[in-house]
């Protein structure tokens, strides 16, 4: 079979599987969690115009600056009003590309087919994407992805080529997914990531050539604490121990939820310190980083592992709570980008086993992944359900932390 036959299967697999998990979306309707702020209640949303185009770059909403997510609600509401399933499917719509931007990054890395389908695949339709897919408050998520994927996809091909115009739409598409959400702040980490990965030979030109990425980087960061400070969003801060402490935590506490992701909320309340101490569970989770940060380090010759730790690390690293800009301490939408450094691995360990010509591994590989994937679409496709009104999703959260709104 042709390499391009096997890929365009590769992409009628896992975008019909992903649209298959979130289908239930299109039933959801408005919550009562920042869609009305975005949307419902902002009058520059209904009118596509130069005037509230110039009203949304100069305007953070709820302390967030995302003047190009008000911008893709704007065309949302010139095409269809307030019809709910028409932001739905805008959302959906990004993740498919998300999807197919994931497999081309993975493949443009690898010339891997099987790590790249495996990558595009779960990062599809793991149940953690669902809160930055089925809630139209988070469209800043799913656009800001689709320019950070775009921008990363660019640097490969620019490392690959050596052509400076790909460096130039590396910076334009990250300038644009900045102007979608300021979490992508990290990229230049990213790029730094790429080299290591394509083994690119160390010289002046790979530091300077990503100066104007860290000044943007720099000046957005700025920008967003500013924006968090104006709204009183950012907390009082802890001491450099107890932030260290739930920073580990956070990463542990991301990998369970990607093993195991079940017990999902839209709220992870920041836990109360009892006689100036944390909840056990955060320390125990501090110590088990520390041994898994260990066990990593002696797989340093492994280059993929390396470069998937890395890059789910590196994604994390603004919503970690060095900073605290809430009274929770996770969120499910902060994986978005961070997991395709996991799924990656997973991927390229799966891809491994498939090029033995043991056919019998072959087989297993096919059973065990009808049954991975069985089973989170399926998990996906019920937390999606949660998402369909205020009252299921917040009774959700009841249901797991009775107390939250008391802590909030």
């Amino acid at each position: 079979m042709k390499q391009k036959t096997k890929i365009i299967i590769a992409h009628c697999i896992f975008l019909s599987v992903t649209f298959f998990s979130f289908y239930p979306t299109f039933e959801n309707g408005w919550t009562a969690w920042d869609d009305d702020v975005y949307v419902i209640d902002n009058p520059a949303v209904q009118h596509l115009s130069c005037q509230n185009v110039k009203e949304v770059f100069f305007t953070a909403y709820n302390g967030s600056y995302l003047p190009l997510t008000m911008i893709s609600y704007m065309i949302d509401y010139q095409i269809d009003g307030f019809n709910q399933k028409f932001f739905h499917a805008s959302n959906l719509l990004f993740h498919l590309c998300n999807t197919i931007l994931v497999f081309w990054f993975i493949y443009l890395l690898t010339d891997n087919i099987v790590a790249s389908f495996i990558t595009a695949l779960l990062f599809g339709i793991h149940p953690m994407r669902v809160e930055s897919v089925a809630w139209i408050a988070a469209r800043k998520d799913v656009l800001s992805m689709f320019f950070f994927m775009s921008s990363i996809i660019n640097y490969v091909i620019y490392v690959r080529k050596q052509r400076d115009i790909f460096l130039f739409f590396t910076f334009i598409f990250f300038a644009c997914a900045l102007f979608s959400k300021v979490i992508v702040i990290t990229i230049p980490l990213i790029l730094f990531l790429i080299d290591y990965f394509l083994e690119r030979k160390h010289s002046n030109n790979i530091v300077v050539e990503k100066i104007p990425f860290v000044m943007i980087a720099i000046a957005f960061s700025v920008i967003g604490y500013l924006g968090q400070k104006f709204v009183n969003a950012v907390r009082p801060t802890v001491s450099i121990i107890d932030s260290f402490i739930i920073s580990l935590h956070g990463i542990v506490f991301y990998i369970q939820k990607f093993l195991l992701p079940i017990n999902l909320s839209s709220l992870y309340p920041y836990p109360e310190k009892e006689n100036n101490w944390l909840p056990i569970e955060f320390y125990l989770y501090a110590v088990v980083c520390i041994v898994l940060l260990a066990i990593v380090g002696r797989y340093r010759k492994n280059k993929s592992v390396i470069f998937g730790v890395l890059f789910f690390i590196i994604s994390l690293l603004p919503v970690l709570q060095f900073i605290r800009f809430s009274k929770i301490f996770a969120a499910d939408r902060f994986t978005y980008f961070a997991y395709i450094g996991l799924f990656y691995i997973v991927g390229n360990q799966i891809g491994i086993l498939w090029e033995t010509k043991k056919r019998y591994i072959k087989i297993a590989v096919v059973l065990c992944m009808i049954i991975v994937i069985g089973t989170l679409s399926t998990l996906t496709w019920q937390r999606t359900t949660v998402w369909k009104n205020s009252k299921t999703l917040w009774k959700n959260v009841f249901v797991q932390y009775p107390n939250v709104f008391k802590s909030l």
